[in-house]
C-alpha cells in the first residue's frame, strides 16, 4: 500500500535505500521510488550535493578521512546525509583542530580524494 505525505505545497526530498539516491516528490505523491518502486523515507525540503573537497573536510572533522569516499553524500544547512543517514556538524567539530592541523590533513589526503561519482558523464 502506498502512503501519502500531506504537508505543504513545496517539493519534499526522500531517500531510496535500494537505489541509494535522493528522490524529489510533490506533496501527496505516493512514497515509492520511481526507479525501483521501493518505499522511500523522508529526508528534508532542501538538499545539495557535497563535492569531494567538502566531503574530505567533513571526514577530517569527524576523524574519519576518506570513509565516505564511495558513499552518496548530501547536505542541508549543518546537516549531512551519508547514504541517507543524517548527522550534524557543530562548532565542537571545528574547535577540535587548529586550522594548521586541518590544512595538513587536507593536503595529506588530497591525492586520494578522487570520487568517480563526480567524473561520470551521463548523456
Amino acid at each position: 500500500m502506498n502512503e501519502k505525505v500531506i504537508t505543504t505545497d513545496e517539493d519534499l526530498i526522500y531517500w531510496c535505500e535500494n537505489c541509494n539516491i535522493p528522490i524529489i516528490k510533490k506533496q501527496g505523491e505516493d512514497l515509492t521510488c520511481p526507479c525501483c518502486e521501493s518505499n522511500i523515507k523522508y529526508l528534508t525540503t532542501d538538499i545539495r550535493p557535497v563535492f569531494p573537497e567538502e566531503r574530505l573536510l567533513i571526514e577530517i572533522l569527524l576523524n574519519k578521512p576518506l570513509e565516505f569516499l564511495e558513499k552518496s553524500v548530501w547536505a542541508s544547512n549543518n546537516r549531512y546525509y551519508v547514504n541517507g543517514e543524517v548527522f550534524s556538524i557543530t562548532s565542537k567539530h571545528y574547535k577540535k583542530y587548529t586550522p594548521e592541523e586541518i590544512i595538513s590533513q587536507l593536503e595529506k589526503f588530497a591525492f586520494l580524494n578522487k570520487n568517480v561519482l563526480f567524473n561520470l558523464k551521463i548523456f
